[in-house]
């Protein structure tokens, strides 16, 4: 299938003056950003860590700085994959839009750091910094769109091309590549039989797309995979980068 991806915007540029490696943060004004430096710890997410559950209140908002972070439909036994948090992002939603929790988990699918808060301390402070909650409503909008795009791609595309596009989206987020990632979990998080994602990294792996061993992955081929990919990943990654281009 041929795939267009989407033109990318760079990183954004240091503009609060300081060394913040989450997107959000970095389009936050310097006066705005010393109202919660001091309350931001970070914290080092090793995969698998469980970062809240369904069905409760979160007690923390997070900013990642690395790594990836899978948020989980509750409602089944095993769960699956709706969306992935990372380095553009914000884990925090339902805090921010005033929810009474969420049925959806969340839990570090890639190793990583991540800038948190608590969640009450959160809310107070955002009153006071138009600027920030601006970029996060919008950004919750994006995730909106993103969700609903996910969703369409998971009836509409067979497992190889979303696979391929969910491997760029969590590289897109992470530190690059390499990163670890069992078949286990990228099977649940795709929703198909471990065995169906073993055939597809078998596959890829023998394209010299990727290289796969021991759970260590890493993309050798970027252009090729994104040709393997279904067109979902360049809307994903579109919405993302018009996110940024208007900050």
């Amino acid at each position: 299938m041929e795939h267009r991806p989407a033109p990318s915007v760079p990183a954004p540029a240091l503009r609060a003056g300081h060394l913040e490696r989450n997107w959000l943060l970095l389009r936050t004004s310097r006066a705005e950003y010393s109202q919660f430096a001091p309350y931001l710890e970070m914290v080092s997410l090793p995969s698998g860590t469980a970062i809240c559950a369904p069905h409760t209140l979160m007690t923390h908002v997070h900013f990642p700085q690395s790594g990836v972070i899978s948020i989980v439909d509750g409602s089944g036994e095993s769960g699956v994959e709706t969306s992935i948090v990372g380095r553009s992002g914000f884990l925090g939603l339902s805090v921010l839009l005033g929810g009474a929790g969420s049925i959806h988990g969340a839990g570090a699918q890639i190793s990583g750091e991540t800038k948190r808060m608590p969640a009450e301390l959160f809310v107070r402070l955002l009153r006071d910094a138009p600027g920030l909650r601006g970029l996060l409503y919008r950004y919750a909008y994006a995730q909106l769109e993103t969700v609903q795009q996910l969703a369409s791609c998971n009836v509409l595309h067979v497992v190889e091309q979303r696979c391929a596009r969910w491997l760029l989206m969590a590289t897109d987020q992470a530190d690059d590549t390499p990163y670890y990632l069992t078949q286990a979990f990228l099977a649940q998080m795709l929703g198909v039989r471990r065995a169906g994602v073993a055939a597809v990294a078998g596959l890829l792996q023998q394209a010299g797309f990727i290289e796969y061993h021991r759970g260590r992955m890493t993309l050798l081929d970027r252009p090729a995979l994104e040709q393997v990919a279904c067109r979902c990943y360049g809307v994903i990654r579109g919405i993302t980068d018009q996110l940024f281009a208007s900050v």
